[in-house]
């Protein structure tokens, strides 16, 4: 699985919460913030398995695992 890079503007509040865990975790900000996002996408993928949209495949295909 290769990685893209994109341009993207956030929102002061949510990089307010992405500086916190950068902080509290010893991470940089683009680590904490690619794990959030990723936490988000894992959560949103687990919603669509709940409601028969996606299989287990092709879940573990989309997270890389």
């Amino acid at each position: 699985m290769g990685t893209v890079s994109y341009p993207l503007r956030i929102d002061e509040h949510i990089m307010d919460v992405v500086n916190l865990r950068a902080t509290e975790e010893y991470i940089d900000k683009t680590t904490a913030l690619r794990q959030l996002l990723y936490k988000g996408v894992e959560d949103y993928v687990m919603q669509l398995y709940a409601n028969g949209r996606l299989s287990l495949t092709a879940i573990a295909e989309i997270l890389g695992k």
